[in-house]
């Protein structure tokens, strides 16, 4: 959480030189602040905030994972590359103290020795340290531990004046200089500007907060007294952050108390919006406020969500894209055929999105060969498909994927006709009876999730010259406001799959003095992937959460109001499609974008992304890096 309060913590080294904590809590991106030394003023007075009511803008440079944007901090100033984040609220910058900071990280903070304007506050220590150099009562420097989605993240409070684009502010207690991690991080990384949600102030205190042992770290936009801004993405290009931007005329109150949250009332697929049977607001439970959240967050690379509820997503979605449906039968089939040939073919218990997880080699090999005959575009929507290519000898007699998890609930045979009886026992060569007895209790059978994983990690056999906003069904997340307003937020193909090459296990069978031996060898192949994964964060009021990242801010610009102050309810979202504002660029601080005739003429039902374009991979959004994930923890509530 962003806006989770400091809480003294009794076993720390001295404040100035702090440790890495022994667990690494799977927080959001922001779960705790621990304060080292409390003690601090009743009022934060801001010295410099210079900052029109003009709407301006600054670049968000893409690093395919996330956006930065640049952060100018100290006078003279240095600038960073900072992540920008809605799903935290503080303003982190790598400090030259911190030695176990890689390099490859980028640059680090000179302000204690070269900055005329920080400042490192001295807190009144009110609690036990168990600091052999403080006692109650002692004057110190401040430090913070925050726990992210990948780790631990050991930080100085100073203050210091920062700047994004034209818009400057003074940091009082608002700065925080990382001296230490344990944080599992590929550079570069020079830090975080959150962009999170406010916390609502009822009066002149906060809610839940307990003055004596508590302190809010204050964010940029707090500091800065910005109330709207917006973010959006572009294609291998830079993205624009809006600061002051108008207000949005379709608000979406937030239902989140903690970060940008929103009523997810589930997924539907396709023009005929085919709802995927899950988050259904019917489904709400007594006591709760919401079925399912939903948080936008333009940290996370992929969309997040309950794993189960993605696994009836993928299926909904086979059933409903017409070349995975045809090769889900075609699948299917081949399987058949094998069981009444006795092959046996089973995998350990599990739940059912782990199968998608794990790629089963047999019907991996099974999948190769299907698609290996086929022409270009061979079963595309217009055009028929290939029938079931014979496997013969390439099939082992008996095989069980390693690692594949089958589902709990698929532990039946294929179909009626898969039950061995009597007669076809004893027909069967022993080693295939044996095989059957062993896996009688845990029979495989093939999910249309799992195929389309595969189809999809073969996309090479038939992407080439396919269009896949013209081939597969869009998806319509559908959102509601605490105030009732609702909106369809549709993601199209090109987002919601993604290109990545990697090294791929492919299972073969070698003929070694006339023996046939399973082997296996590396190759180095493009796959398409689904940019979904799998959490688990339930809260009590708005049940499970999901995590909409980067492919949202693709489709549209979100617009972030964060309120006047005055009733919680003006905090909240607003989402513009490419079709009706198209995300632009940012020049000379100001946001130019195209003219609404432009944006009408190349925007169709198929691209909502206007500025791209593209058949086969080269449609796609290139995955070379891991993906940036939120870990959760349950809670009240978003």
């Amino acid at each position: 959480s962003s806006h989770s309060r400091t809480k003294p913590i009794k076993s720390r080294a001295h404040p100035a030189h702090p440790t890495n904590e022994p667990n690494l809590l799977a927080g959001m991106m922001l779960n705790s602040i621990s304060l080292l030394v409390l003690g601090f003023a009743n009022a934060i007075l801001v010295k410099d905030v210079q900052q029109t009511r003009i709407e301006t803008c600054s670049p968000l440079k893409n690093h395919q994972t996330y956006s930065s944007v640049e952060v100018a901090i100290g006078n003279p100033a240095q600038t960073f590359s900072l992540v920008a984040d809605t799903g935290s609220n503080s303003c982190i910058v790598k400090d030259c103290a911190c030695k176990q900071c890689p390099k490859s990280w980028g640059k680090c903070f000179t302000g204690p020795e070269h900055s005329k304007s920080f400042n490192l506050p001295l807190f009144k220590v009110t609690n036990n340290t168990n600091s052999p150099n403080l006692k109650q009562g002692d004057m110190a420097p401040a430090a913070i531990v925050m726990s992210f989605g990948s780790g631990q993240i050991a930080a100085q409070i100073a203050s210091d004046e920062v700047r994004i684009g034209v818009v400057r502010t003074f940091m009082e207690k608002g700065l925080l200089l990382m001296v230490d991690h344990a944080l599992n991080l590929e550079g570069p990384f020079e830090g975080i500007l959150g962009l999170g949600r406010p916390s609502f102030k009822d009066g002149d205190k906060s809610k839940n907060v307990n003055e004596t042992s508590a302190f809010t770290v204050p964010g940029f936009f707090d500091k800065a007294h910005v109330q709207r801004f917006s973010m959006c993405f572009n294609h291998q290009a830079d993205g624009v952050l809006g600061v002051n931007t108008p207000e949005h005329s379709k608000h979406l109150s937030s239902v989140g108390k903690l970060h940008w949250g929103l009523d997810f009332q589930g997924v539907s697929i396709g023009k005929e919006k085919i709802k995927a049977g899950f988050c259904d607001p019917s489904s709400k439970k007594a006591g709760m406020e919401t079925a399912c959240g939903i948080i936008p967050d333009s940290g996370t690379t992929l969309i997040a969500g309950n794993e189960a509820h993605i696994g009836a997503l993928f299926e909904a979605l086979c059933q409903n894209w017409k070349r995975c449906k045809q090769m889900h039968g075609e699948l299917v089939k081949e399987l058949q055929k094998m069981a009444k040939a006795g092959i046996a073919v089973s995998g350990p218990g599990g739940i059912p999105f782990a199968m998608i997880q794990k790629e089963p080699e047999l019907v991996a090999a099974m999948m190769a060969e299907l698609l290996t005959p086929q022409t270009e575009g061979a079963m595309n929507q217009s055009e028929g498909h290939a029938g079931p290519i014979p496997l013969g000898n390439k099939v082992p007699a008996e095989f069980t994927p390693a690692g594949l998890k089958s589902a709990a609930a698929a532990k039946k045979p294929l179909a009626p006709e898969e039950s061995q009886d009597a007669e076809s026992q004893e027909g069967s060569q022993e080693g295939s009876q044996q095989a059957s007895k062993e896996g009688s209790q845990e029979e495989f059978q093939l999910p249309p999730a799992l195929t389309l994983q595969l189809l999809l990690e073969h996309c090479a056999s038939w992407i080439e010259g396919v269009d896949l906003n013209q081939e597969m069904p869009e998806l319509t997340f559908h959102v509601a406001g605490a105030n009732g307003q609702k909106q369809e937020l549709i993601i199209t193909p090109r987002n919601y799959v993604l290109a990545k090459a990697v090294d791929v296990e492919v299972p073969t069978i070698a003929n070694v003095m006339r023996i046939p031996l399973k082997t296996k060898k590396l190759e180095h192949k493009k796959v398409c992937m689904m940019a979904f994964s799998p959490t688990e964060y339930t809260t009590q009021l708005n049940g499970d959460v999901w995590i909409m990242g980067t492919p949202l801010f693709y489709e549209y610009t979100a617009h972030y109001d964060r309120g006047a102050g005055k009733e919680e309810k003006d905090i909240g979202m607003g989402f513009t499609a490419r079709a009706e504002e198209d995300c632009g660029t940012c020049q000379g601080n100001k946001i130019q974008r195209p003219s609404q005739s432009l944006i009408g003429s190349e925007s169709t039902r198929s691209d909502h992304s206007t500025s791209r374009s593209g058949m086969g991979m080269d449609g796609l959004k290139y995955l070379d890096k891991q993906p940036v994930t939120r870990g959760f923890v349950s809670s009240k509530s978003i």
